[in-house]
């Protein structure tokens, strides 16, 4: 399986390779992976990506008003994205949202 991340400021697309009977050889899964706007509150960036045993896992630092891209103050975000079945292929969805 081939796994490649195209990030923008506020959208992450992964792109999977997968196989299917419908069509031999190489299909593209193409996932939006956006957040609800409430869980971006505070986002300017920096991002970290990981997969933490079956979790792939998108963390970044939350800023508060007044804060420089230097220095958040308002702790970290991470969502957490799991493979679900839906229609020919496997998708990747936000199985739990955490702030600490």
């Amino acid at each position: 399986m081939f796994l490649g991340l195209a990030a923008t400021l506020r959208a992450v697309t992964v792109l999977d390779n997968t196989f299917d009977e419908a069509t031999p050889g190489l299909s593209i899964l193409r996932r939006d992976l956006t957040p609800s706007p409430k869980d971006l509150d505070g986002y300017m960036g920096h991002d970290d990506y990981e997969v933490m045993e079956n979790t792939f896992v998108r963390r970044f630092p939350v800023y508060k008003k007044g804060d420089t891209n230097a220095s958040p103050s308002g702790g970290f975000r991470q969502f957490q994205y799991k493979l679900k079945p839906g229609g020919a292929a496997w998708q990747m969805k936000i199985d739990r949202v955490e702030s600490y």
